[in-house]
């Protein structure tokens, strides 16, 4: 279900700001071009209108429709279920989750505290909901419904600096053990798929299974922990679906969608609040992600980050053949404290923040928020200050929506290009790896792979287990995937033997789907793929050397050591068509290609890692996409600081199209971009660039934007 236009407003929460500012508000919304608000979704909400059960206060919800309905305002209307009143606690006083050491998670701290199993909550959001749809269902203003917010379990660490896992209460124990019931039919047959050796307990009845209290570093049953947060992952889906499916019986012509996170500091893929993005996708008409590139200053310090965050984002999105929305992107000082906030957000933030989010084909962006409430002095942002006046940042806003108006149909309609890379990113895996204490090595993993490729020009998207079988890319990328099922495993064999080319790294398919060894690693029917088996392998203290010099089968690369991480893995060639083309320092292969079928398998025996790896790591994996036949949209001369810092994506639609460019560099760059459109308009400033020879030359400002309208675009 598509919206009629691209949508761009700001989150906005009347109870914490004065009734006769409302207006004054809205009127500047309306003036900067911002055409719809988010609100009730978590910081005013169900909480703060039904004061005691089925005792309400409509009155601010109300007067907002009003105000927006006559300034031809929408309205994204949150369900408010991620945070129920606090009188829900006295009707069913084990609401709360529980963690995994039984202590239930405090009230009057952050959102999902809330137990999704207990029968009473499922009870009242239904009443609720259903109340909310019969009341605002019908009005004109109302464009959409936002489920939950940020769904899972409180990412708010207790003590110190992990997070706990969440629920242990009886009721999702219960569902737990109904799971496991299905899967394994029998006791007998669990104990069987969770034996450990250290603590083989062996169940004759379903009620002696408990939900695991350890993860596999400390000591817990793999398996166990994998099936722990497969449920959980399944548990919260199924919430999300549910709240869907009863807002399209009650309010059938309005679209539906949830908002999550990827890459955080605190859970980057969502193992512990138990939130799959691949699952989630699939519940809703759209898939929202929140974009906060100043949090630590994470778009200085990893320029890769927005690009993972957005080109995942869209990889989702078009997986779940659901709409892309932006319900929070960062609008002011961002995040901390008293001794905060990490980055002052500058007018020039505000308009690249944009750039990249239209660049992906984002159907709504929503500014978190137009106002910061005094209340909450954490430094959330605001296009307009504390006092309601307007900043720099609104101006900048005002120049992007106008921008965004003048050519609504091309940014609507026009599609990304078609991805050549793949970056596979499992959540069975992220599971593992996480449970083991490895997830911050995962996700550096990843970062390398895509600043490698991404930062060399290369269009790249995100996939999972179960896309593996209908991929289309020229090479798929398996940064730390330690866990390859035996399914995943033939699909990546027949994507190799179609002409596809494969490259994988140290200790690939250890793991099978149980979380158990694979006999003969890399496992799952990879070692014939890539043309080897493992020889030796051991965590390495520092960076691990490969040499490899120049060689036919390495375009552009001109030979060179490059310098990897954290293991040190040589390999046995196992075919005759398995080619060695880097050795570590004691002369063992490193770098091998095996041919398979049409395509090639590409092996390396360690880590290319974001916080470790050199540069010419990065420009040996650019030449292996080369190799399988991948072509860069654009050159871009590496930062002063020696790293990628221009990301590009290119939007076709009828013979016109989109390049969206933005820099984080210090300085001024130029950027030659490979497009067939004779010339270019750029949408923010008017300048015009004609190309020479399908090439254009974009001069991209320090920190800068780009969003060029481009008259023929067949990249």
């Amino acid at each position: 279900m598509a919206l009629e236009r691209i949508r761009v407003g700001s989150s906005y929460y009347p109870p914490h700001h004065s009734p006769e500012e409302w207006v004054t508000d809205l009127d500047r919304m309306r003036e900067a071009g911002l055409d719809t608000i988010r609100t009730a979704e978590l910081l005013a909400s169900w909480d703060r209108i039904e004061l005691d059960r089925d005792v309400y206060d409509f009155s601010w919800l109300d007067r907002i429709f009003d105000l927006a309905e006559e300034r031809s305002i929408g309205i994204l209307l949150g369900t408010g279920t991620c945070c129920p009143p606090i009188w829900m606690l006295d009707r069913y006083p084990d609401l709360q989750v529980v963690s995994s050491e039984g202590v239930p998670y405090p009230t009057a701290t952050a959102w999902s505290w809330a137990c999704k199993d207990n029968p009473g909550m499922k009870l009242e959001s239904e009443r609720w909901i259903t109340l909310l749809a019969e009341r605002y269902g019908h009005r004109p203003g109302l464009i959409g419904w936002q489920i939950d917010n940020e769904p899972g379990f409180p990412f708010i660490p207790r003590h110190g600096a992990s997070m706990d896992t969440y629920c242990f209460c009886h009721h999702t124990e219960e569902e737990f053990r109904h799971w496991l019931r299905q899967r394994y039919e029998t006791p007998e047959a669990l104990s069987d798929a969770w034996r450990w050796d250290p603590t083989h307990h062996r169940y004759s009845q379903w009620s002696q299974v408990r939900a695991p209290r350890s993860t596999p570093a400390h000591w817990g049953v793999v398996t166990a922990w994998l099936d722990w947060r497969r449920f959980i992952a399944e548990d919260l889906a199924a919430h999300i679906s549910w709240q869907h499916h009863l807002l399209k019986r009650l309010t059938p012509s309005l679209p539906t969608s949830t908002n999550g996170f990827m890459w955080s500091r605190h859970d980057p893929f969502g193992v512990l609040i138990g939130q799959d993005m691949w699952r989630l996708a699939r519940c809703v008409d759209a898939i929202g992600y929140d974009y906060y590139p100043g949090i630590d200053k994470r778009f200085l310090t990893e320029p890769e980050y927005g690009g993972m965050v957005l080109d995942y984002a869209a990889s989702n999105a078009r997986r779940a053949d659901a709409e892309l929305w932006l319900p929070e992107i960062e609008s002011g000082p961002i995040n901390g404290w008293a001794f905060g906030p990490d980055h002052w957000t500058t007018p020039e933030d505000i308009t690249r923040i944009n750039v990249d989010c239209l660049g992906v084909g984002a159907k709504m962006i929503l500014y978190q928020g137009y106002r910061e409430p005094n209340c909450i002095p954490i430094h959330w942002g605001g296009l307009a200050d504390l006092e309601g006046c307007p900043t720099p940042r609104l101006d900048a806003a005002t120049a992007v929506a106008s921008a965004i108006g003048e050519n609504e149909e091309l940014l609507r309609t026009a599609v990304l290009s078609p991805p050549e890379v793949a970056i596979l990113h499992a959540w069975d895996n992220a599971v593992v790896l996480e449970g083991m204490g490895s997830g911050a090595n995962l996700l550096d993993a990843i970062a390398g792979t895509y600043r490698a490729l991404a930062g060399s020009g290369f269009r790249c998207e995100f996939v999972a287990f179960d896309d593996l079988a209908e991929l289309t890319v020229k090479l798929l990328v398996l940064p730390a995937t330690m866990l390859v099922p035996a399914e995943a495993g033939r699909h990546i064999a027949e994507f190799v033997r179609g002409g596809g080319h494969v490259l994988a790294f140290a200790k690939a398919a250890m793991l099978d789907g149980r979380g158990w060894y694979w006999n003969v690693r890399p496992g799952a029917g990879l070692a014939e793929v890539l043309g080897i088996r493992e020889m030796a392998v051991e965590a390495a203290a520092g960076v691990v050397e490969v040499d490899v010099p120049a060689a036919p089968e390495l375009p552009g690369w001109t030979g060179g050591q490059v310098t990897g991480a954290w293991q040190w893995q040589s390999f046995l060639p196992a075919q005759p068509s398995t080619t060695v083309l880097g050795r570590h320092g004691d002369g063992s292969p490193a770098l091998t290609r095996c041919s398979f079928g049409a395509g090639a398998g590409w092996a390396i025996g360690t880590h290319l890692a974001a916080s470790h790896s050199s540069d010419g790591f990065a420009d040996l994996v650019a030449s292996i996409a080369r190799a399988a036949g991948a072509t860069p949209l654009f050159d871009a001369p590496r930062a002063s600081d020696g790293l990628p810092r221009v990301r590009g994506v290119l939007r076709a639609a009828d013979g016109r199209g989109v390049l969206a460019f933005t820099s984080t560099a210090a300085e001024p760059a130029t950027v030659h971009v490979r497009c067939a459109g004779s010339a270019a308009v750029d949408a923010l400033t008017g300048e015009r660039i004609v190309a020479d020879n399908g090439v254009l030359a974009v001069s991209m400002p320090a920190r800068g934007s780009r969003l060029m309208i481009v008259e023929t675009a067949h990249g």
